[in-house]
This record gives C-alpha cells, structure tokens and sequence, in this order.
C-alpha cells in the first residue's frame, strides 16, 4: 500500500490523500500522489525488465487471436514456432500475469487456461451468480436479471431463493447459472474460489 507520508498540514501519518477535488491540478495533494505514482511505476521491476524478443512475438501472436482464453497447450504450439523452450513460456506467462497482461496461475487447477480476456472468460460469467438479485423500492438499474435466473426460480426456487437471500449457493445451481462456461466450468468455479467470490 502505498503511504502518504509528506502531506503539509497533518501531523500523523495517512494511509490516504485528502483531495479536493474543485482544484484538480492546481491541487498540490494531487500533484505529489502523481509524483508519487509515477516513482513507485517507475522503480518497479517489471517496469525497467528488458524482454526478449520473442516473448513479445508470442504475445503478438496470441492476442491477435482475439479470444477470451486459450490452452496451455495451444501457447506451446505458438512458443514452439519462434524456438522458445517450455520453461521460457512458462517464465513469460509468469511475468506477464504479473504485469496484468493476462491471467495465468501455476496451480494445477488453474495451470492448463491462459486468460487473455478476463471479463469475457471471468467477470461476465462470475456476474450472473453474484449481482443484485432483488428490486430494492422501484429501481431496476442496479438489478441484475436474466433468462437463466427466470428458469433457476422457476425450477429451483427453494435453492434460488437460498442463493439470493443468504448467499448460499448449492453445486447444480451454479452448473445452471455458469452453463456458458462450457468445458471451463472447473477453472471458472477454481478462480472464483482463489479469488475469494465464493
């Protein structure tokens, strides 16, 4: 976390930046949180790494591809066409999820997807089982409702009603709502885990 520990006109330390936000520039809280930003960017080591060619070529490659996810096997095949080893892949794809370029985990459920979109391969599905399921007064903007949540209350309404009302959801509930996950079904369910969302 980054610390506010130079700020005129407070004796303690702030693990914040009061800002007002009428003055934006000319605000100096501001002016020393871009400062600030852009030397902890700057010092970072992903920032100032020299990358080999070639793991660029492979990143070229695979997001041209212009697809959520693809397999580990299937980064191979690409990294072999440039002569890259499987522990150069493997080091590239480490350091990329680092740099948030793309999501690959080395746990042995996660191991096997390399995401190269994550809300299309993560987010999105993820938002069907945890969003706002009931009307609150008269307002339908923050209220989340699709086909797939008419037929689970209608089918199963007892454990649908669970899932809404105390955040308890049961394994075919989540096969129904996650159907569009096909074949990545698991590794969506592991990410949600990993990630604390259920």
């Amino acid at each position: 976390m980054i610390q506010n520990v130079r700020l005129e006109g407070y004796s303690q330390q702030l693990i914040f930046f009061p800002v007002d936000n009428t003055k934006s520039r000319g605000d100096d809280i501001i002016m020393s949180v871009m400062k600030l930003i852009e030397m902890t960017v700057l010092t970072s080591n992903h920032v100032n790494i020299e990358l080999p060619l070639q793991w660029l070529g492979l990143l070229d490659q695979i997001l041209v591809l212009n697809k959520p996810f693809l397999t580990k096997c299937e980064v191979e095949r690409y990294s072999k066409i440039l002569d890259m080893s499987h522990i150069e892949m493997v080091s590239m794809l480490s350091l990329f999820n680092e740099m948030g370029i793309l999501m690959w985990h080395e746990e042995d459920n996660l191991s096997d997807v390399v995401i190269l979109d994550a809300v299309k391969y993560f987010v999105e599905p993820m938002a069907i089982v945890i969003c706002n399921h009931k009307l609150s007064g008269n307002s339908y903007s923050a209220y989340h409702n699709n086909v797939l949540h008419g037929y689970c209350k209608q089918h199963y309404f007892t454990e649908y009603h669970r899932m809404v009302s105390k955040g308890v959801v049961c394994d075919y509930l989540l096969c129904v709502l996650l159907q569009s996950c096909g074949d990545q079904y698991n590794q969506v369910i592991e990410l949600m885990i990993k990630y604390g969302f259920i």
